[in-house]
């Protein structure tokens, strides 16, 4: 199986200038509904328009396991740090292309 690939453009106003903000992507089985997610990618925000491309990493695991072993495997994107993304959860999947608004958190 091929790692996730998915390209984002982040559009940001200038309200957000001297915050941070990361990019994240997780790596979660669906089967395991109320295990933790683990991080599969991630990407520090510029807090002006870009386009980001993820990779998740194939090493990545959930409790123990890499995505080809997991019964659901799924991927989602979220902005952690001083905003948030709109939409705040994104389900992803392979060369899947996301707009991606930032605000104030």
């Amino acid at each position: 199986t091929s790692p996730v690939k998915i390209t984002v453009n982040v559009t940001a106003g200038a309200e957000l200038a001297g915050k941070v903000g990361r990019l994240v992507m997780y790596l979660h089985d669906k089967a395991l509904a109320d295990a933790p997610a683990s991080v599969a990618a991630e990407h520090q925000l510029s807090m002006s328009p870009e386009t980001v491309c993820l990779e998740a990493n194939p090493d990545a695991e959930q409790i123990g396991k890499k995505a080809a072993e997991m019964v659901m495997p799924s991927h989602y994107i979220s902005v952690t740090g001083d905003v948030i993304g709109d939409p705040a959860y994104t389900p992803v999947v392979h060369n899947q292309v996301v707009d991606l608004k930032l605000k104030l958190r």
